[in-house]
């Protein structure tokens, strides 16, 4: 097992949620795996807009990074409010087709990319 932060604050599929303000609140274990190795932080998910890939309260494993592409997914801030979502051209994307999109512009900073979700049977 590894040790990552987690943060309690949480990131938003949906209308957006402020984060990073403090540092993380819990360091939790997860497994020492090749996958997870780049592994930084654990974040959990606000809202239904990821879905059907991502749903509300799911534990999300994050690379800091702000070198993602167009179609990845990541934890983005924009004008102080944070959100998962897939990276486009213009916009930041929801999976959700009931949704809204965000609009990128000047303020806004990539926080991590998403690897993957952790498996329930992991959680703390």
């Amino acid at each position: 097992m590894r040790i990552i932060n987690y943060f309690f604050h949480l990131a938003s599929a949906g209308t957006g949620q402020i984060i990073f303000d403090a540092p993380p609140t819990k360091r939790i274990e997860i497994p020492d795996i090749p996958d997870y190795k780049k592994v930084d932080y654990a974040i959990v998910i606000n809202g239904n807009s990821m879905e059907p890939l991502f749903y509300d309260v799911d534990m999300l494993l994050i690379v800091m990074t702000e070198d993602i592409v167009i179609g990845d997914i990541g934890i983005f801030r924009v004008d102080n409010e944070s959100y998962v979502k897939t990276l486009d051209e213009t916009e930041l994307i929801s999976l959700n087709p009931d949704a809204k999109d965000v609009l990128l512009n000047e303020n806004t900073r990539c926080m991590g990319k998403v690897i993957e979700k952790l498996p329930n049977n992991i959680k703390n």
